[in-house]
């Protein structure tokens, strides 16, 4: 009676066959990697106080903040490849900007394996599990596009003879200009962006420039929006 032998060693030889397939098949996983000194253009999606999402693109270097480990860590913008402009990051479509930007990121690598448990590739992920700062909505449907320069209203070259609320010696032209029109020497209402009759110090080289005013709060060390409005420059 040799049956029984002979199939227990068929179920043998196949346990054995199809043993080590299953035991060394190619998989992959997550595992817990060291944070890298910076992030180099890293693209950030923040939310709006409004919920509107908005992408920011920038170089960033691990900040040494409480909390910060060896899988998780703090990031601020990286200032030292580059100026950086104390009115923040601009959105990738210019309607938002993202003020004492700060993100915090944990760290991690997907890792393949091969059946012989060798690595055949390692790709890093990076998970931005939350963000500091805040986020100004610069335009919206009727809202004209806006553009950044410094600019000092003291500085004796912009002596310009204007009232505080931005109205010229009155009358004027009434004309609609928009960030980036030529006004031939007119000044313009700082909240419409119209003609209003003023003269310009720029002369015939006026040009309209939708622009910011940041004030330094020294109380809390940050830059605190001061108005957004129309104006001549040259």
């Amino acid at each position: 009676m040799r049956i029984r032998p002979i199939s227990a060693l068929l179920l043998a030889l196949a346990c054995a066959s199809i043993w080590p397939s299953y035991l060394f098949a190619q998989y992959s996983q997550l595992e817990p990697m060291a944070c890298p000194y910076r992030l180099n253009q890293f693209r950030v999606a923040v939310e709006a106080p409004s919920g509107e999402k908005y992408f920011f693109v920038a170089d960033w270097i691990h900040a040494s903040n409480i909390g910060s480990g060896v899988s998780s860590a703090f990031y601020d913008v990286d200032t030292t490849l580059g100026p950086y402009s104390p009115l923040g990051l601009t959105s990738d479509d210019g309607k938002a900007r993202w003020k004492y930007p700060g993100i915090y990121v944990s760290c991690h690598k997907r890792v393949y394996y091969r059946a012989d448990r060798s690595i055949e590739n390692v790709v890093p992920i990076y998970r931005v599990e939350y963000t500091e700062g805040d986020i100004q909505e610069l335009a919206s449907t009727c809202g004209p596009k806006t553009s950044y320069a410094e600019y000092d209203p003291y500085a004796p070259t912009n002596d310009e003879d204007c009232s505080h609320d931005g109205s010229g010696s009155g009358g004027g032209s009434g004309i609609q200009f928009e960030p980036g029109d030529s006004t031939g020497g007119e000044t313009v209402d700082w909240q419409t962006g119209i003609g209003n009759g003023g003269v310009s110090a720029c002369g015939t080289a006026a040009t309209v420039e939708y622009i910011c005013i940041d004030l330094w709060n020294d109380f809390e060390q940050k830059w605190d929006l001061y108005s957004c409005g129309y104006a001549t420059t040259c």
